[in-house]
């Protein structure tokens, strides 16, 4: 061994680090069209004095209307972890009604729409998220999504018998939970870009922001179904992580995909084909979908304006 690296030590060492991932992350969002940069700073959201770091941050514009001042926007947000291990993940299929409602990693201008019926001498008001009215969750099926959701996430080890074992350490607060304060941070802008209540006056522009949290892993990816007690074993090139997170301000039902490094460009075109069916979509009648064009009612099929839909047939 000399005394300084060969180009093969040196490449091996930076690989190990993740540093090259995360190289090779930014090559393929570039490749899609995003507009992607390594190291994007981020105020934490429980400690403001604090700065915290994302390895790759992106964004791409997919649709915008000057007239109605209405825009849809993706960004994906990746955190890379190289590992010599593979990782291993325990999910089942969750029950459609799950994901009626507004996934917490998309920022949506309309996040409720309201039904009236009389009763007697009674008005009764509904609500129910935008994200199944509006018809994304659809949309998001017709491209790729399904209803299985890991909510085990492990890397698994050599122990000292040689036998595999399965460890979480480290994966909370090294990937999930920083990727959670980093969506956060992303989002902050849009809290000003929403539709007005119904009768107001909207002073700037809405913003369908679709944000795609990523952890990106330079190994292996083996996915255990436990839908059913006969367990089903397969290798994966990415699924989505559920975690319910609560600290001050980081609060709620979050969702994630782990994606390997071979099938990260498959993901992103496959994410990008759901992102630009939506702006489609939206961009047909943007005021419609912020409900300044239609009056939020007109959205609620008959038969369930007072049914939520997690109570539905």
């Amino acid at each position: 061994m000399g005394q300084w690296p060969d180009d093969g030590e040196l490449l091996s060492a930076v690989t190990r680090a993740g540093w090259l991932l995360e190289h090779h992350a930014l090559r393929v969002l570039a490749a899609n069209g995003m507009e992607p940069h390594i190291g994007w700073a981020y105020q934490d959201p429980d400690t403001p004095t604090i700065s915290r770091e994302l390895d790759v941050f992106s964004y791409k514009e997919l649709m915008c209307d000057e007239r109605s001042r209405v825009t849809v926007t993706a960004r994906f947000l990746v955190e890379c972890k190289q590992s010599a291990l593979p990782f291993a993940g325990i999910g089942y299929a969750m029950p459609e009604a799950r994901f009626e409602k507004n996934p917490r990693q998309h920022a949506l201008p309309t996040k409720e729409i309201w039904s009236e019926k009389m009763q007697g001498d009674n008005m009764l008001v509904s609500h129910f998220p935008a994200w199944g009215l509006m018809g994304f969750r659809a949309l998001a099926v017709q491209h790729g999504d399904d209803n299985f959701r890991l909510t085990q996430l492990t890397r698994l080890e050599r122990e000292r018998q040689g036998a595999w074992g399965a460890s979480n350490s480290g994966i909370f607060t090294e990937l999930v939970y920083p990727l959670a304060k980093a969506l956060l941070a992303s989002q902050e802008p849009l809290r000003g870009r929403v539709a007005p209540p119904t009768g107001g006056q909207r002073s700037g522009w809405a913003e369908f922001g679709l944000h795609f949290p990523v952890v990106l892993i330079g190994s292996p990816l083996y996915v255990v179904d436990a839908s059913s007690s006969e367990y089903k074993v397969q290798q994966r090139s990415w699924a989505t992580v559920v975690r319910q997170l609560k600290s001050k301000n980081v609060d709620g039902l979050f969702e994630f995909d782990i994606v390997t490094e071979d099938g990260f460009e498959d993901y992103v075109v496959d994410r990008l084909a759901f992102a630009a069916a939506l702006a489609k979509r939206v961009g047909e009648d943007p005021l419609a979908y912020t409900t300044e064009g239609r009056h939020p009612r007109q959205w609620v099929p008959d038969g369930v304006s007072n049914v939520p839909p997690w109570q539905r047939d």
